[in-house]
């Protein structure tokens, strides 16, 4: 394991435990400072930021509030604005011919906000944030924006993680000169150095603090399966020879020999594992969260590829993926509306792709591939092919399995027309992507506790009476969730709230409902006071 602290805390922070009535601290404070000396986060299971974190709770423990919460109430966007405005560009109140200018600086500081919530909601600190995603929480074109003299700028704001790859794996300046090479990074990269990260038992298990196991999982993952192969000493593919010692991790080729790693797979593998040590998840369970948002954020905006936001589109989907802001953003609204509705997380992420269908372990072969739902319709069959929910090979329409369906989404037949009629799929084949659709509209009526019966009402609402598409993206899923336990926690039933929405005779056809998100907001606001 690296010895060097995994973040720094800010001189403010330390300032202001070092001045706290609590000895405890205090004493925080002075570990804090003494580690001022370091310039790097090495490593991956820091102690620093724990005690941090500890010692800022014991402010707001007798309150009971959460620090994203405190976050939230007490987050003033549009004072930030202004005193950029007025600090930055010498920009009064009132000034009309700079609309567009503080448009621009209103939706950069809702971003750092939204990142900063994100952050907190998974128990990252600001310098964890920038060594998983590449970026700080300020994005790049706001801190352009901040730096541009020609909009009477001048204040540079750091965008890019400030450490590399060497860096943030605990390479050092000395290890360099030990191994009589230029840089730690060179260190770091090198094949046959004793301190080379590709030394999966000495180097990359050590540093990381993962178990060999962990590393398997991590070079058969969608992420890194496409990119990573583990060899022997010789460089030949498999655990022949050297035993555990003589095991690396290299990069992957059609053949041997291997590359080895390079500098953004080592800067992606940390992000990986430092975000898995921080969430406690399993190598599948995040792999498959990643993939998943990542891939919607993809769909979302053409121009995006895996490995950033700025490469051509000619990039394809098989490139290393990245860890993006977004992706960050996803999981701390995914694990929200987890803990919110009570459903584990894996089960969440077809709200916004396709149900994950790598490996045994994947929610296809856990839920649908099942040996009890072979039995009732072999559509559920696992394939030998990877063509699954087909029979020889053959697709087949959903409207011919009715009774697997049933018993696949644990829904109701007599209410099955329904769910077919309001996805349209009533004549579709049965794919993945059909069946994820059929799911997303089922998972949808289990998150709020929706009756079969009554979810033709339901789904009607649900989308017309949103800012937006509530599935846009899972904060969007995370916002109308939120908003609709309110209002069902508050007594309102479907029917008052079709009655309200649609008129006495709800009809079909009625515009989009402010009206609801109206009730929401009036009842949150008057639960605040």
């Amino acid at each position: 394991m690296a010895t060097s602290p995994d973040f720094l805390a800010s001189a403010s922070v330390v300032r202001f435990l070092e001045e706290s009535d609590n000895e405890k601290h205090r004493d925080v404070a002075k570990r804090l400072a003494s580690n001022t000396t370091e310039t790097s986060p090495g490593s991956l299971k820091p102690a620093g930021p724990a005690r941090l974190a500890t010692a800022a709770q014991g402010y707001f423990a007798p309150f009971d509030v959460a620090m994203p919460e405190l976050i939230d109430t007490f987050a003033a966007p549009h004072l930030v604005v202004q005193e950029l405005a007025d600090q930055l560009y010498n920009i009064k109140p009132g000034d009309t011919a700079t609309i567009g200018l503080r448009d621009r600086l209103l939706r950069g500081v809702d971003e750092v906000l939204a990142r900063q919530r994100a952050a907190e909601a998974l128990g990252l600190m600001p310098a964890d944030f920038a060594a998983i995603t590449g970026e700080t929480l300020f994005p790049a074109w706001l801190a352009e924006l901040m730096a541009d003299p020609a909009c009477g700028g001048g204040f540079a704001v750091e965008s890019q993680c400030p450490w590399d790859a060497a860096s943030l794996w605990g390479y050092t300046v000395a290890d360099a000169a030990d191994a009589k090479l230029a840089t730690p990074t060179a260190v770091m990269l090198d094949l046959n150095h004793r301190l080379g990260l590709t030394r999966i038992k000495t180097e990359l298990m050590r540093r990381s603090g993962f178990q060999l196991q962990d590393i398997l999982d991590l070079a058969k993952s969608q992420c890194f399966g496409q990119h990573l192969v583990i060899t022997n000493e010789t460089g030949a593919g498999g655990f022949a020879g050297g035993g555990l010692e003589g095991l690396r991790l290299l990069g992957r080729a059609t053949q041997s020999p291997f590359p080895p790693l390079d500098e953004e797979l080592c800067f992606a593998l940390q992000a990986f594992l430092r975000l898995q040590v921080k969430l406690g998840w399993s190598t599948k369970k995040l792999d498959a969260a990643i993939v998943c948002l990542r891939d919607h954020e993809l769909d979302m905006s053409p121009g995006t590829t895996r490995t950033g936001t700025l490469a051509a589109q000619s990039v394809c989907r098989s490139r290393l993926l990245v860890i993006s802001p977004f992706v960050v953003q996803g999981l701390a609204a995914l694990r929200q509306l987890s803990k919110l509705c009570g459903i584990e997380e894996p089960r969440l992420l077809p709200l916004w792709g396709p149900i994950d269908s790598h490996g045994e372990q994947s929610l296809l072969h856990r839920e649908f591939l099942r040996p009890a739902l072979r039995n009732i319709d072999p559509i559920f069959a696992v394939p030998p092919d990877g063509q699954y929910l087909t029979e020889d090979g053959r697709k087949s329409k959903v409207n011919m399995h009715y009774v697997g369906l049933s018993a696949s989404l644990n829904w109701p037949v007599e209410f099955l027309e329904d769910l077919l009629k309001a996805t349209g799929l009533t004549n579709a084949d049965l794919t993945v992507a059909t069946l994820s659709t059929l799911y997303r509209r089922v998972l949808l009526c289990r998150m709020l506790n929706v009756a079969p019966s009554q979810c033709v009402r339901f789904w009607h609402l649900f989308f017309i009476t949103q800012d937006g598409d509530p599935l846009a993206d899972p904060e969007a899923t995370l916002a109308a969730v939120q908003q609709w336990m309110l209002l069902l926690d508050a007594g309102w039933t479907l029917d008052s709230l079709s009655a309200a929405q649609l008129g006495p005779q709800a009809r079909a056809t009625a515009p989009s409902g402010v009206g609801l998100q109206t009730t929401a907001t009036n009842l949150n606001s008057s639960k605040e006071i």
